[in-house]
C-alpha cells in the first residue's frame, strides 16, 4: 500500500503508474489523480497539447502505422461485426471513388437506390452541402457502431440513414453519437 501525494488515500501499487525515477519504481500520484491533472492540463493548454501530439505522430509515424495495421488485422480475425463494417465501408468507398456503382451491384440492394438517386438525396439538404465537396463527409445519422447483426448493419447503410456533414463536425464533435439536428444547427450558426 502506498499513499497518494494528492488525494492522501492509501492504494495498492497497481493503482499507480510506473516511475523509473522513484526508489520503489512506482509513481507518487495515483492513476486517478494523474489522469485528472493531465486532463486539466490538456483543457487549459489545447495548442500545446495539439502541437506535441502532432510532433509525436510525425516522429513515430511508421511505428504507429504498424500498430494500427496489427490492430485492424486482429479485429478482423476476432470480431465478425467489425469485419462486416470494415468490408462494407471499403466496398462503399471504392464504388464512390470510381464515380458510382451499377444497378446490378450488391451495393444497390443494400443502399436501396441507384447512385444517381443517392447523389440527388444527399445533395437535397437544407444546408447546401454537395457530395464530393472538399471538407464534406458522408455520415450515418444512426452510427454504424450501433449495429449488432448483419441485418441491422445493412439497414444502417440504407440511403435514408445517410447525410452530408462538414468534416470537422462529423469527425471531432459528432463522432460515434447519433445525429442531433438542434445541436448541429447551433454549431453551424456559430461557425459561419
Amino acid at each position: 500500500m502506498k499513499i497518494c501525494n494528492v488525494c492522501k488515500i492509501p492504494k495498492c501499487e497497481g493503482d499507480y503508474y510506473k516511475d523509473k525515477n522513484s526508489p520503489d519504481k512506482v509513481g507518487y500520484t495515483c492513476k486517478e489523480c494523474s489522469n485528472k491533472r493531465n486532463l486539466k492540463y490538456r483543457n487549459d493548454n489545447p495548442e500545446s497539447t495539439k502541437s506535441s501530439t502532432k510532433a509525436y505522430r510525425i516522429k513515430n509515424l511508421h511505428r504507429l502505422r504498424k500498430q494500427n495495421i496489427e490492430y485492424v488485422n486482429k479485429r478482423l480475425l476476432e470480431d465478425p461485426a467489425y469485419k462486416t463494417r470494415f468490408r462494407m465501408k471499403n466496398l462503399f468507398n471504392a464504388n464512390l471513388s470510381r464515380g458510382g456503382y451499377t444497378k446490378k451491384s450488391r451495393l444497390t440492394n443494400i443502399i436501396g437506390c441507384s447512385y444517381e438517386e443517392l447523389t440527388e438525396h444527399l445533395n437535397n439538404n437544407p444546408y447546401g452541402f454537395k457530395m464530393g465537396e472538399q471538407g464534406i463527409d458522408l455520415d450515418h445519422i444512426k452510427p454504424i457502431k450501433d449495429s449488432n447483426s448483419l441485418d441491422s448493419f445493412e439497414s444502417l447503410w440504407h440511403y435514408t440513414n445517410l447525410q452530408l456533414l462538414p468534416s470537422h463536425y462529423n469527425r471531432a464533435i459528432k463522432r460515434d453519437k447519433p445525429f442531433d439536428k438542434t445541436h448541429f444547427k447551433i454549431w453551424l450558426e456559430k461557425t459561419l
